[in-house]
């Protein structure tokens, strides 16, 4: 460790704060350098004369006041019941929008297809759903894309119009199925609320918000 001591302040490894030298250790001295590693330093004086020492016995009480200083840390108040329950909400939220975009299995094409269902990727598959409600051809199809479950190829997939409507409603059913869990998780959450303000009843309802998980 690298201690230094100049202008009324003492570093260790650089972290300077400010130390009153009531007993008048620096008088004539500009700066002491010292590294604990080696055991060995000098004293700078402010007639440029250097001396060597081997230890900081003597600058002691300088070193204890930088330790003195430091900075203390504002303890930090325990969240609120009320504040509890919010962030449990904005968990299971940020849980059921994570599901929203993950994806949905239909088979819409025979076999198992994934659906991506980001904003974007659902914006496409509902205007293709709607495309295909249009006074078309027979033959007609529109490609999306999808991923095969068993070879894990993703391609734009030619979708008949019962297809591309079949796979809209299952990622439709998808979504609203995570969108009915949110509901019903957040219902839960707020119905939780301590029978008490005493500590007992308190986290008898912390630990019932605890037990409601998206999984």
């Amino acid at each position: 460790m690298k201690i230094t001591i100049i202008d009324g302040q003492v570093g260790f490894n650089g972290v300077f704060r400010p130390v009153q030298d009531a007993g008048g250790l620096l008088t004539g001295i500009h700066a002491v350098q010292f590294d604990t590693v080696a055991a060995q330093g000098h004293i700078e004086k402010n007639d440029l004369s250097n001396v060597k020492i081997t230890d900081m016995t003597q600058f002691q009480p300088l070193l204890d006041a930088w330790l003195a200083n430091a900075p203390t840390t504002a303890p930090v108040a325990p969240k609120t019941f009320d504040e509890l329950k919010a962030d449990k909400s904005k968990v299971i939220v940020d849980h059921c929008d994570a599901a929203c975009v993950m994806g949905f299995i239909s088979n819409a094409l025979g076999t198992a297809h994934l659906y991506p269902s980001k904003v974007l990727d659902q914006q496409n598959l509902n205007a293709s759903v709607v495309d295909s409600l249009l006074n078309h051809p027979t033959d007609w199809t529109t490609p999306h894309m999808c991923q095969d479950v068993a070879t894990g190829v993703w391609a734009y997939r030619p979708h008949a119009a019962a297809q591309i409507q079949q796979a809209g409603s299952d990622v439709k059913a998808g979504i609203l199925g995570h969108l009915v869990r949110n509901a019903m998780l957040q219902a839960q959450i707020a119905a939780i609320v301590p029978a008490s303000a005493g500590a007992a009843d308190v986290e008898a309802a912390t630990a019932a918000l605890d037990a409601v998980v998206w999984a």
